[in-house]
């Protein structure tokens, strides 16, 4: 279930569409007439309708309108509480589970209301398994793999049956029935799966069984071809063998060859990167996953996940009220009611630049920094130092509270105070006066736990312990009340954690509600997000070990047919003095050398040199073992081996 959920990545709730409704005239706005038309319309339609609201604990939950159904029956993620209706408003976001009809939306629009209708397409959790950026699309397309050297394996153990049905005329008919009876049992065994899936996560009664059928059904498709891959190069190969050859059990004919060694450097990139993947990340999940108790100290902070505010759009007047109505609800917190953490600078971070304000020809002109000066430069507010005292009670710093901006650098950074100042100051738009700014130098090397929701990439954690970074704590209810504020605090805004009780009332209070999304739990997003990650790499690590024990079969396949190909002639050469060892190297040599030139090419996707140089011990290793085995069954069995015998090792 969370699989889809992450996959989906539209919304907090299954859903094929989301409204985002609007009142013309908030004077002539009538929630309960309205929640009421939404019930009905729920109901009649026989889909279910959410909307997201926050109860007096803080938590966050989805109302629920129309029938009861098991894949919205958690108590711990749903419900039916119509007095929480009361703590919003009839404006915002809803998630449609089912499909509407336009007599039902014109329902709506009469009740003086516009709906903006965002489609959540649920073909999109079927294309995540091809993008390749997670754990699961790359387990995706080694399962594939896995899947044609299985069939394809299977064919080739069936040479000498379908050699003597080539005898008679009767191959083709016989392969194709093979192919069709393979194709119904994988069909049979998705379709069973699914359905056993789907019924054990609740799936059926929402967009999930959708997007999941959509998905069993790419994977179907995917297989048919991967089998019809596997029986077309089968039937090629039988049609081109000699039955001299076959009857010999000298079923290694070069295309036979050129196929193992396809699928053996197939099968090395794709286990080197998901290796690389997995070594890279799972440490740092691991870490990440650590901090995840001192994300407990923001269990009852939400973020809020805003939609468009409107600044850049409407008259002057409405632009300006938008804004007004954010600093309003903004400052409506208590320092201990709200959680910051940012970049302080986004552009100079990126492109290494700052605007710097000219007072006496007023006029602001670009000025370099250094990018990665910006990058360690974060700006919080009091309530994250606050915090920290618990986390790491150790470290050293004041804190002045008659100060706006209290800037606490590292001494490794006493030499750049000049240019931390530029990129602060345009961060705040100039609008601090430096005497209103405090300026302290602390002992390097301390850690600060920042509390922020960023991730570094989809198979990753928040990582919010940051070492040696330089701190800019301002108190926004201290900001001079001039232009310039209202452009300050809507920037830190969008980013802040805010007490989760009493959010929604506060939001509606100060019309910013209808200008919300949903509303995200901090610490149930990130419990979620850890145990979904964590099944991913314990997955993705099960089907390594599975293809890499694969491969090295593989690997012994093809080392024993390029044997029995040229048994003889190795015999032959060691008879006539040539060197037993080199020979059998001599016919060997492909392999590893097939085998170091994809790992080399594969650091050009992993820039890990190590990893190449394991992979390559381990693959020369292997080789090595066999080749050992090989050598004792040559020198044991010469004698029959020029006599056709083909039992080598």
């Amino acid at each position: 279930m969370q699989l889809l959920n992450e996959e989906m990545g539209f919304s907090p709730y299954p859903t094929n569409q989301i409204w985002l409704v609007k009142t013309n005239d908030k004077k002539l706005d009538n929630p309960e007439v309205f929640y009421k038309k939404m019930e009905e319309i729920a109901k009649n339609e026989k889909i279910n309708i959410i909307k997201n609201v926050i109860d007096d604990k803080g938590r966050n939950l989805g109302y629920v309108f129309g029938e009861e159904k098991q894949a919205f029956s958690s108590p711990e993620i749903y419900t039916r509480d119509k007095i929480l209706l009361k703590t919003t408003t009839s404006q915002g976001s809803y998630y449609i589970n089912g499909n509407v009809s336009e007599k039902a939306l014109k329902e709506i629009e009469r009740l003086n209301v516009e709906v903006a209708i965002f489609e959540t397409p649920a073909w999109m959790v079927a294309a995540s398994f091809l993008t390749g950026e997670s754990i699961y699309s790359l387990s995706f397309f080694v399962m594939l793999l896995m899947f044609f050297v299985v069939a394809y394996a299977l064919l080739v153990g069936r040479m000498k049956e379908t050699i003597i049905e080539r005898s008679f005329g009767i191959f083709h008919k016989k392969n194709f029935t093979r192919f069709l009876k393979t194709l119904a049992v994988t069909l049979s065994s998705l379709s069973i799966f699914g359905f056993i899936f789907s019924y054990f996560f609740g799936y059926f009664g929402s967009v999930k069984i959708t997007a999941y059928a959509i998905t069993i059904l790419m994977f179907a498709i995917l297989l048919l071809l991967i089998l019809a891959l596997a029986h077309f190069i089968f039937g090629l190969q039988v049609m081109f063998s000699k039955i001299a050859d076959v009857q010999k059990n000298k079923i290694s004919g070069k295309s036979i060859q050129i196929v193992w060694l396809a699928i053996i450097a197939i099968s090395t990139f794709i286990v080197t990167l998901e290796t690389a993947t997995i070594a890279k990340n799972y440490p740092k999940y691991l870490a990440q996953k650590h901090l995840t108790k001192e994300w407990e100290m923001a269990k009852d902070y939400s973020c809020v996940m805003w939609g468009d505010l409107g600044e850049n759009s409407g008259t002057p007047e409405e632009q300006k009220a938008n804004l007004s109505s954010q600093m309003n609800f903004a400052k409506s917190f208590s320092i201990d009611e709200v959680i910051i953490s940012k970049i302080t600078h986004d552009h100079a971070s990126n492109f290494g630049e700052v605007s710097v304000w000219n007072p006496e020809t007023e006029e602001a002109k670009l000025v370099s920094v250094d990018k990665k000066l910006a990058q360690v430069i974060y700006t919080i507010n009091p309530k994250v130092l606050e915090l920290n005292k618990k986390i790491y009670p150790n470290n050293q710093y004041q804190f002045d509270k008659e100060k706006i901006v209290n800037i606490l650098i590292p001494e490794k950074y006493r030499d750049r105070t000049e240019e931390i100042d530029l990129i602060v100051q345009d961060s705040l738009d100039y609008m601090v006066d430096k005497k209103d700014i405090a300026v302290q130098f602390i002992p390097n090397n301390q850690t600060f736990f920042l509390f922020m929701m960023g991730n570094e990439n989809l198979i990753s954690l928040p990582d919010s312990d940051k070492t040696d970074s330089i701190l800019v704590s301002f108190d926004w209810s201290k900001l001079p009340q001039n232009d310039h504020t209202n452009f300050v605090i809507e920037n830190f805004t969008f980013d802040a954690l805010y007490y989760a009780k009493g959010l929604q009332e506060k939001a509606k209070k100060h019309n910013v509600l209808d200008n919300v999304h949903h509303f995200v739990n901090v610490k149930s997003y990130l419990d979620e997000m850890s145990e979904y990650l964590n099944r991913q790499f314990i997955s993705g690590i099960a089907l390594l070990v599975v293809m890499f024990v694969f491969q090295l079969l593989v690997i012994y396949d093809f080392l024993k047919m390029q044997l029995q190909f040229y048994s003889k002639q190795i015999i032959i050469r060691t008879i006539i003095g040539k060197n037993f060892h080199w020979t059998i190297l001599r016919f060997q040599m492909i392999l590893p050398i097939l085998l170091v030139l994809v790992e080399m090419f594969s650091l050009f996707f992993t820039q890990t040199f190590s990893l190449a140089l394991l992979f390559i011990a381990l693959y020369l290793g292997a080789i090595a073992l066999i080749y050992l085995l090989a050598f004792r069954g040559l020198r044991k069995n010469k004698h029959g081996i020029l006599k056709g015998a083909t039992d080598i090792i």
